[in-house]
């Protein structure tokens, strides 16, 4: 009976099991708490090479797993190996063709950028494997014939050779920019070869790539809608150069409602012409606040410099600039009671919107609430920011956002936080005097000392009662040590979550080495009490801040 099962039939079977067994995975959370602890401990958490998780790396095997059972299961002889190969490579290539590094599909389904990511990619790598198969076994079977079918056929099997090559790591790292542009014109071609190919098989070889082609100008026309209704809504109201860094506020004519999390595709068209239609993916880390509105018509982003946008650094490049988003996973922060932001310098920009997000939830239901307006009612109790600097000019990047982060949470009972800084030395951070008691500065701690107070934040946070989470943005080997604080943490009650994108931090020298000749534990806590013109000393602003603002202002503005 089994060998009646036709192989699209075995493929179905084995793939409702794995995705049988991710449904009950999601399901985890409502097993028992030894259990669900030993979930985490053991496979969810830990790391088994680079970022895929022991969890990850297990899918991937079961799921090639799968595939090597249904080209060989009741085999016959080569040929058949030949059809199964050709067919099962087809069915792989549908999911991929929900789009590339953003697909739309995965954005509405609310799955995290890293894991659609790592499956595209996996399941790319297989049904490249499985075509080539199906040319390679062509070769036992000599024809004189060089019709369409012949011809396509080898022409996908270059193509596929040519994506595989250049889907290897350091390829596709070194040669990024130029990686895409190329990866959308082979994939391009190789779905016109493959229609091409079945245009003379049966109807059932032919679904499957028709339904590829439909999903993929489906996703590429999706994208194309968010470019025309917030490309050229709009503008760069104002930047200037900050740190290593370009500040941006782009002002949108129509008012857009913020989520944490979202991020943009930037195009600068005063970029060099190979950058010129490269988009670039940037996360919104603040946006103008509107009392009593859950909307904002202002979006501030962050652009590290780094190869093609330091060109955008000067200012002038920066002027016209359209946005195709937002884009994100919404992690939904607001359904845990206890919520911990941990960054390494420029992640600050990934975390930075979720404490703003629950202020002003917060905010919102305390200024609501004696009304009928309708509330969040969030369960969240505490909200604390933790941020590792690099160094003490990167306070310049967000003082004044942080200083209006405390300002909108009057009742000081839910954000609090703890910057450390590497050295000693004159601070822009303003803190409010009733928010001194919940935020904190402190200098000169070395690498170690912040690892221990992370670490004690995090095992004292595993005793809250109810659900506590962990959000973490900054350096590979930063998140790593804070993932191995949670795994070893008494009770693993806190679940560990990492942005869309992560930064690439600036090399700097050891703290510990600073430490040796400047000492360690010295607060700046003494720097609230301090003149604002001694913390903005004008020397401080030219040397430091070298400030290049490119304002374009409306007529009603100037007035």
């Amino acid at each position: 009976m089994a060998e009646n099962i036709s192989i699209t039939g075995w493929y179905a079977i084995l793939s409702g099991s794995i995705l049988a067994l991710l449904m009950l995975l999601r399901l985890f959370r409502f097993c028992h708490v030894h259990f669900r602890t030993w979930l985490h401990r053991h496979l969810i958490y830990p790391i088994l090479i680079s970022k895929v998780t022991r969890l990850q790396a297990g899918l991937l095997l079961i799921y090639v797993s799968i595939n090597a059972m249904v080209l060989v299961l009741f085999l016959k002889n080569t040929v058949e190996l030949k059809q199964r190969a050709a067919l099962v490579s087809i069915l792989n290539m549908v999911p991929l063709f929900l789009g590339g590094r953003t697909s739309p599909l995965a954005d509405l389904g609310n799955i995290s950028l890293h894991t659609y990511y790592y499956w595209h990619v996996w399941v790319g790598r297989v049904a490249a494997i499985q075509s080539l198969l199906h040319a390679g076994l062509s070769l036992y079977q000599p024809t004189s014939k060089r019709d369409s079918i012949t011809i396509s056929g080898w022409i996908i099997a270059i193509l596929l050779m040519i994506i595989l090559l250049l889907s290897l790591p350091f390829i596709r790292k070194r040669l990024f920019v130029l990686y895409i542009k190329l990866h959308f014109l082979l994939v391009l071609s190789a779905l016109v070869s493959l229609i091409w190919h079945v245009l003379t098989q049966p109807l059932s070889n032919k679904a499957a790539v028709f339904t590829a082609a439909g999903l993929w100008i489906s996703s590429i026309f999706y994208r194309v809608l968010l470019y025309l209704r917030w490309g050229r809504n709009a503008r760069v109201e104002e930047s200037w150069i900050v740190n290593h860094a370009t500040y941006m506020k782009v002002r949108f004519r129509t008012a857009i409602r913020p989520r944490p999390g979202m991020y943009f595709y930037l195009y600068f068209s005063g970029l060099p012409l190979r950058y010129k239609f490269q988009g670039f993916p940037i996360m919104g880390f603040f946006w103008r606040i509107v009392p009593g509105e859950a909307v904002t018509d202002e979006i501030h982003f962050l652009v590290q410099h780094r190869d093609s946008l330091a060109n955008a650094a000067t200012g002038a490049a920066l002027r016209n600039v359209h946005l195709e988003g937002p884009y994100g996973k919404n992690y939904r922060l607001e359904t845990y009671e206890t919520v911990l932001l941990i960054a390494e310098g420029i992640g600050i920009t990934g975390v930075l919107p979720y404490a703003l997000h629950l202020a002003q939830r917060r905010h919102h239901d305390e200024r609501f609430k004696a009304t009928h307006t309708e509330l969040y009612r969030d369960v969240t109790r505490k909200v604390d920011v933790l941020w590792k600097l690099e160094c003490n000019e990167e306070e310049e990047w967000c003082h004044e956002q942080l200083t209006e982060l405390m300002y909108l949470d009057t009742k000081k009972t839910l954000v609090s936080g703890r910057l450390f800084y590497p050295t000693n030395g004159p601070a822009k951070l303003r803190i409010p005097n009733n928010s001194a008691k919940f935020w904190k500065r402190y200098a000169g701690y070395s690498d170690k000392m912040v690892d221990e107070n992370i670490d004690h934040y995090i095992k004292w946070n595993s005793y809250s009662p109810g659900k506590s989470v962990v959000l973490v943005c900054g350096s590979p080997h930063f998140s790593q040590r804070i993932r191995e604080f949670i795994v070893k943490a008494p009770q693993l009650r806190v679940d560990f979550i990492e942005p869309e994108f992560t930064p690439k931090t600036r090399p700097r020298p050891s703290s510990d080495s600073v430490m040796k000749s400047r000492g360690a534990g010295q607060t700046l806590a003494d720097l609230r009490d301090m003149p604002l013109s001694l913390l903005q000393s004008p020397h401080r602003s030219q040397n430091h801040r070298n400030v290049i603002r490119t304002t374009r202002m409306t007529q009603e503005t100037r007035s």
